[in-house]
Order: C-alpha cells, then structure tokens, then sequence
C-alpha cells in the first residue's frame, strides 16, 4: 500500500494503471498471499479471492489467478 501511495504521490500515476505496474512482481505478491494467509490462515478460499482483489486493486478474476498460484506454490 505504501508503494502505491508513493507511486501516486511522485509520479502521478493513477490508481488504475498500478495493478498493471505490480503485475511483473510475481515474488512480492506472492509474498503478500503468504501474509494474508499468516494473518488469517482459515480463510475460505472466497474469502482470500475478495481480499486479493481489495488489497491488489486488480478484479477478482485476476486475484483468482494469483490465488491458484499461490496454492501451486505451496503444495
């Protein structure tokens, strides 16, 4: 969120281009599915999709593929 806040305070740039932005950092999100996971690990699986997409600022069919990524991740 900080970054977010940085890239719209220094460069201008609007909240609807950062979910494309952050789309090449495949680590750091799946980094942050793992803190979600930490913060509340009985989530349902709904529930991750929706929060996902809330905190991403992507649809929930975009947060729908990370979320399957990160299941492949840590299986």
């Amino acid at each position: 969120m900080e970054i977010r806040k940085a890239l719209r305070e220094h460069f201008d740039t609007p909240t609807a281009d950062m979910a494309g932005f952050f789309e090449t950092f495949e680590d750091a999100r799946l980094r942050h599915l793992d803190l979600l996971w930490k913060i509340r690990p009985n989530r349902t699986r709904y529930s991750m999709v929706k929060k996902v997409a809330k905190n991403l600022g992507i649809s929930e069919d975009a947060a729908e593929i990370w979320v399957t990524k990160h299941e492949k991740k840590n299986d």
